[in-house]
């Protein structure tokens, strides 16, 4: 066996001789076995240097369109392609190179692990488009997967970034540390609050790195974002949609009024709850029988502090339909005298801006009622534009 391989090892390297010693990959032609190696490895079995049939002409088509929805929270991606499937003729499937269950279609086991997935990412992305018989496709992406971007946007097809800015509380730190493995369960709590700053700036790293490759066609959603007109060619899908949602049964359209009757329930594992309760720590600045105050962790202005009333109250509606006189009361007069405190107020001052975001609309990301105020500095117009 060894004698047999040596003739094809020299003939290995007397091929790439021609291509001289200082060019290609192997300009030491005394390695003749490792460019054996080589040519016939790379998954390959004996001398078969032929592509698998699904990787003959894996170009994706300047046909096709793609729409890579990039995200770090997984959770808020995966409700923009849910909503594409049942609002749109689009398909969408979900992260498909990072989770086995990705709403994939069945496409005869090369869809199986997510390693198979990336290592053949155009045979699989083809043979979407083939099984949904479409020429468009939106699948989700994780920030960190810059090469994968970076591959798909080198297509010659229409490809483009839609990136879901998002803000990174200290809940979803925590899971995030968790979900990766940085610190157990059993992990001191002083461990993982040092961990905290250290994960943000990574991940703020990461969306910064995609956002300095500018690519073209890369657009973004962002909760601090003003509204701007619909594009053109969105208006064609927005009347679709307007006919399929007349088609549903008027049972399953909530109207807006429907909507605001269904307070949701208070979840007394958010941040805030664990803050009153004593679990995590904070930099508390005053504190009355019904009102918390303390600083952010992330100040936006030179001064920035959180007002919280005690009470299990979810939002601003709910704190001001359901709070006793006495805490509406507290709430209010607290936050008059922090704001005079801290020399932000008129009374000494120049000033000062007062945010409560209430809901999705609001990008209310902690399920308990606070108030934001935010001074020390001219604060700008309301919105970013």
């Amino acid at each position: 066996m060894r004698a047999r391989s040596v003739p094809r090892r020299w003939n290995c390297a007397s091929g790439w001789g021609r291509f001289g010693p200082t060019r290609g990959p192997f300009s030491d032609l005394e390695r003749g076995g490792g460019v054996f190696r080589f040519l016939t490895g790379r998954g390959r079995v004996g001398r078969r240097f032929s592509p698998r049939f699904w990787e003959d002409d894996t170009a994706l088509g300047r046909d096709k369109s793609l729409l890579l929805i990039v995200s770090k929270k997984w959770h808020v991606a995966k409700r923009l392609t849910q909503g594409l499937r049942e609002q749109t003729d689009i398909p969408a499937v979900d992260y498909l190179f990072n989770e086995d269950q990705a709403h994939l279609p069945d496409m005869g086991g090369v869809e199986n692990t997510v390693s198979k997935r990336e290592r053949h990412r155009r045979a699989v992305i083809k043979l979407l488009f083939d099984q949904f018989g479409t020429n468009r496709l939106a699948f989700c992406l994780d920030s960190s997967a810059l090469p994968l971007i970076q591959d798909f946007m080198a297509e010659k097809t229409d490809t483009r970034i839609l990136m879901i800015e998002t803000d990174f509380h200290q809940d979803y730190l925590r899971g995030h540390i968790a979900r990766v493995g940085l610190a157990g369960a059993s992990a001191q709590p002083d461990v993982v609050e040092r961990l905290l700053p250290i994960v943000r700036r990574d991940l703020e790293y990461e969306a910064n790195r995609l956002r300095d490759m500018e690519f073209p066609r890369f657009y973004t959603i962002s909760p601090t974002a003003a509204p701007r007109p619909m594009p053109r060619h969105w208006r064609r899908l927005s009347t679709s949609n307007q006919r399929r949602r007349s088609r549903l049964p008027k049972s399953t359209i909530c109207s807006a009024t429907d909507r605001r009757q269904q307070m949701p329930s208070y979840d007394d594992q958010n941040i805030f709850a664990r803050i009153l309760r004593g679990e995590i720590p904070n930099d508390t600045v005053v504190e009355t029988e019904h009102t918390l105050v303390f600083r952010d962790i992330r100040p936006q202005a030179p001064v920035h502090v959180l007002v919280i009333p005690k009470g299990a109250y979810v939002s601003f509606d709910d704190f001001a339909a359901n709070a006793s006189e006495a805490e509406l009361v507290d709430f209010m007069r607290t936050a008059a005298k922090v704001s005079k405190d801290l020399g932000v107020s008129l009374d000494g001052g120049e000033g000062f801006r007062a945010i409560a975001n209430t809901g999705p609309h609001g990008v209310q990301e902690v399920p308990h009622f606070h108030l934001h105020i935010l001074g020390g500095h001219v604060m700008g117009p309301m919105l970013a534009h």
